[in-house]
């Protein structure tokens, strides 16, 4: 699972897993990380999120090429937000 989402009384705690390439980010991921914080928002009892990377970086950015060949669902609807 690329990304993981940990609950300790009021603070949730989304994990960035791909500690074999970094944390880096690719749609797969980006779309999860959006379900972790929607999930995190929708919980009534989660007051804090704390954005971690598993194995020891943070997060090395976007996989070589992702943002290029992929487009987000407000571009793909025509708001242009990517441009």
């Amino acid at each position: 699972m690329a990304v993981r989402l940990e609950r300790a009384g009021a603070v949730s705690t989304v994990i960035l897993d791909r500690p074999d390439v970094r944390n880096a980010v690719d749609g797969p991921t980006a779309a999860a990380l959006a379900g972790a914080f929607r999930d995190f928002d929708a919980d009534a009892g989660a007051h804090v999120a704390v954005l971690w990377g598993a194995g020891g970086t943070f997060c090395s950015g976007a996989t070589c090429g992702w943002p290029r060949r992929t487009r987000c669902s407000a571009c793909s609807a025509g708001a242009g937000a990517c441009r």
